[in-house]
């Protein structure tokens, strides 16, 4: 399992990194023994600690990459209880825990992007063998969650490893010459012995002996750091900066596919060597479904790949295919200049049925909490923005929208066109095809979360109550969240390469 991991807060059950050793146990047992799924609890809340309903895909995709990083490929979302009713809303959960994840989410209705990227995502992580270059065996002392629940094994950047148990290590390990073997067709290069190791059993002691007598490599951490025994050794991805980035590999016959996972909270470039020659690599996104050429150097029976990678960023490099020329130049676009900023009121259209009035103008954009009105400084779920701009032919630039800030979730349409849910930032879509050559019509429906209209039903001047929760998780005086489309909202152009 895997609680939400929100930065800035306490965890109230299992560690973020006590959850990383409990996912990658459980994934080796899956890579040991030949099975393709790695199910997980995912993405559980505690509503009194964390906030109830205060998730969306945006600030879930963070802790959803953590346990795809860790070995997941398939998750389990917690939690998602039977609404059977209409009337009750949000509805009946397992009492404060979440991430209240059904149809009465407000967000429920554009859910379907964020559930084809964790889709896309697992179904690339089913695919083949996992790669890994070290076995660690852990020993009969203690379990991973305890030996390992605050300080991971110090494997060095680059190298992916499994975790090593007695009884795996006496049934399926063995050594071909070249590979430490398992009959599931599972390989890897060095095994470790764990400095946690305090008692050994005859039964393991043979077994090392046995395969150290076949010329296997073992590293003994009681004697010497992995980072020694391996300082020379190729790992099988490599850059300038590994901090903060995770990997995941997964290889069948012609096609190696690498998952890549920024950590941090801001975009970094990414110059990244990868232990593959012979293929050509391309980017695929699991959050739209397209792939991209990408810049490339096959060298010295390496392949450089180069590209940018946004906050919290999560890609794939796809190596298949017998490449067209040893290196392959992709030119980025020019430019970013921010070409219209759209300050014309917008008219903004609430649900009636939520306490809201049914339309409104904002001369300017702002969070509905800064409203004097209280139906809309409590309102919760969907609001419809509407405003106009002229914009002239801007010839073969690509154009963007950029919304700014968002709170929490958009849908945009223009002139006619749906565009999409933007469910993250950059709140960014491209509309070159939709605009034209005069006067545009933009339409973006705006959903915040279920916090506010909680509050605002603990407000004690409140004449009707709107919502229904299992238990009570907030007052009349705990903060608001942002709600809205903040921006600002501008067109951008960037110059075809």
């Amino acid at each position: 399992a895997m609680w939400t991991v929100v930065p800035g807060t306490q965890a109230t059950n299992s560690s973020a990194s006590m959850a990383e050793s409990d996912i990658r146990e459980s994934a080796s047992v899956a890579h040991l023994y030949g099975r393709k799924f790695v199910a997980c609890e995912s993405m559980t809340a505690n509503g009194h600690v964390v906030g109830a309903y205060t998730f969306y895909p945006g600030n879930l995709k963070p802790t959803a990459d953590l346990e795809l990083a860790s070995g997941v490929n398939r998750f389990v979302i917690h939690e998602s209880a039977h609404q059977p009713v209409d009337d009750k809303r949000p509805g009946l959960g397992l009492g404060q825990y979440g991430q209240w994840f059904n149809r009465h989410e407000t967000w429920a209705s554009m859910a379907k992007p964020w559930t084809d990227y964790l889709a896309r995502s697992c179904y690339l992580l089913q695919q083949g063998q996992n790669v890994a270059d070290i076995l660690y065996y852990y020993g009969e002392d203690d379990v991973v969650t305890s030996l390992f629940a605050h300080q991971h094994p110090k494997v060095p950047a680059g190298f992916n490893f499994d975790y090593l148990n007695k009884e795996a290590l006496l049934q399926l390990v063995g050594f071909d010459g070249e590979c430490f073997t398992t009959p599931a067709g599972s390989r890897y290069r060095w095994l470790v012995v764990s400095d946690k190791c305090r008692h050994m059993s005859q039964a393991v002691q043979q077994k090392l002996d046995s395969l150290r007598q076949l010329g296997a490599p073992i590293i003994d951490e009681r004697r010497q750091s992995m980072a020694e025994a391996l300082r020379e050794m190729m790992p099988d991805v490599a850059a300038a900066d590994m901090a903060d980035l995770r990997f995941v590999h997964r290889s069948l016959t012609g096609t190696e596919i690498y998952w890549l996972n920024n950590r941090r909270s801001e975009p970094r470039h990414v110059d990244l060597v990868f232990r593959v020659a012979g293929l050509e690599p391309s980017l695929w996104h699991a959050e739209t479904g397209a792939t991209d050429p990408v810049s490339y150097e096959i060298r010295d029976g390496q392949t450089v790949v180069s590209f940018d990678m946004l906050p919290y960023d999560a890609v794939f490099v796809v190596f298949s295919g017998k490449p067209k020329s040893v290196s392959h130049h992709v030119e980025e676009a020019r430019g970013g200049a921010r070409l219209l900023t759209l300050n014309s009121p917008w008219t903004v259209q609430f649900d009636e049925q939520w306490g809201a009035p049914r339309e409104v103008v904002f001369p300017k954009l702002m969070s509905y909490t800064d409203s004097d009105d209280p139906g809309i400084r409590y309102y919760s779920g969907t609001a419809v923005y509407r405003t106009t701009f002229n914009l002239r032919n801007q010839g073969d630039a690509k154009a963007f929208l950029d919304l700014g800030r968002v709170a929490c979730m958009a849908q945009v349409f223009l002139n006619g066109h749906d565009l999409g849910v933007l469910w993250k930032e950059p709140y960014r879509v491209d509309v070159t095809e939709a605009l034209i050559d005069g006067e545009n019509q933009l339409e973006v429906r705006v959903v915040n979360q279920w916090v506010n209209r909680i509050i605002g039903d603990e407000q004690p001047d409140c004449q009707r109550r709107y919502t229904h929760t299992p238990t009570k998780f907030y007052r009349a005086d705990s903060p608001l969240l942002p709600a809205g489309l903040l921006g600002p909202v501008s067109i951008v152009t960037f110059a075809e390469p």
